[in-house]
């Protein structure tokens, strides 16, 4: 079965990598709008009988996700066979009920893709594994980690500090100090320096009293003299980490970095990025945001080759887990 790949244009730089990588190119699709605001789309080639990757992070505008619907429902109707790459999940923070009366709209968009068509889900760092379970067993949904990607990087920036003992991973709030996130950091870059024990982990612990605004308490660790190295999966408006890492440099860190998979970036949080005391702020292009352009600190570590490595492993039919590492 002949692989084809689209870009649906929330991505177009990262798309273009990702095919780069599989040293295919893009296939040829039309998507415009009516005047009331209607998405179309119209797929240039023929795919039937073709495996087709569409590549749309489903970030806001909403258009983008119901852009893929409507492409996952052109594919099926061309006879072809679907599967969604969405390097950013959008929706995915509400996957369960915290209040009464609410949705969980993390397994409606769920639904609503398998519902057009998709066959499967390629996905990076969604905001919680349980996510997983939210597509049914007719639609396979792999999920993959910016991990080995942010791996690499540290191995060659923070080989002074690790040898000397002086870095520490970190966890900005208590949800994110889990086996599948800072700890698993903590393990993995443990075992890329050889060492007989994991990287020390931190927490920063917060109370949040309403969305998008946060509280630090108090740390749990030791970030005295040390470089303290934040990850985690969504960087909205900042608030979080750049408070987690004001706490931390008053505790005594020496320096303040973090490691974050999707860069959503909402209101003025590049600004107040640049005017914290964080050293740097490694950040996935997942996402494409132009606000990131001309900031002092933010520094873009693309994932185009493992979403290319994982995409031609579901091709060919062979392990994806092999990419976690």
């Amino acid at each position: 079965m002949e692989l084809k790949v689209f870009s649906l244009g929330s991505n177009n730089p990262l798309a273009e990598k990702i095919a780069g990588e599989l040293r295919n190119k893009l296939g040829s699709i039309t998507i415009s709008r009516f005047a009331d605001g209607e998405t179309y789309v119209q797929f240039n080639e023929n795919l039937r009988e073709r495996r087709v990757f569409l590549i749309q992070p489903t970030n806001q505008p909403d258009r983008n996700l119901f852009c893929l619907l409507a492409a996952l429902d052109a594919v099926c109707r061309a006879g072809g066979k679907a599967i969604s790459v969405i390097p950013y999940f959008g929706y995915a923070r509400q996957d369960r009920k915290s209040a009464p009366r609410e949705p969980i709209t993390a397994r409606l968009v769920m639904d609503l893709i398998e519902t057009s068509g998709s066959s499967g889900i390629l996905a990076m760092d969604l905001h919680a594994n349980q996510e997983e379970g939210f597509a049914s067993r007719r639609m396979k949904l792999d999920q993959i980690y910016a991990r080995p990607v942010f791996l690499d990087l540290f191995r060659d920036i923070f080989k002074t500090a690790v040898e000397n003992g002086h870095l520490v991973i970190g966890s900005p709030d208590a949800s994110g100090a889990g086996p599948g996130r800072a700890r698993a950091y903590a393990k993995h870059l443990g075992n890329r320096f050889n060492l007989d024990q994991d990287i020390p982990l931190i927490i920063v612990d917060k109370r949040r009293e309403e969305h998008n605004q946060s509280d630090v308490m108090h740390i749990l660790g030791d970030v005295e003299g040390k470089t303290v190295v934040f990850v985690d999966d969504i960087l909205d408006t900042g608030g979080t980490l750049i408070k987690a890492a004001e706490a931390v440099k008053k505790a005594g860190a020496v320096e303040v970095f973090a490691a974050i998979t999707h860069g959503v970036l909402s209101k003025n949080a590049v600004r107040r990025i640049d005017d914290s005391v964080m050293t740097k702020v490694f950040i996935t292009d997942s996402i494409y945001n132009r606000k990131i352009v001309g900031s002092k600190k933010i520094e873009i570590i693309s994932v185009a080759r493992i979403f290319a490595e994982a995409i031609r492993s579901i091709h060919t039919g062979e392990s994806v887990s092999r990419l976690f590492n």
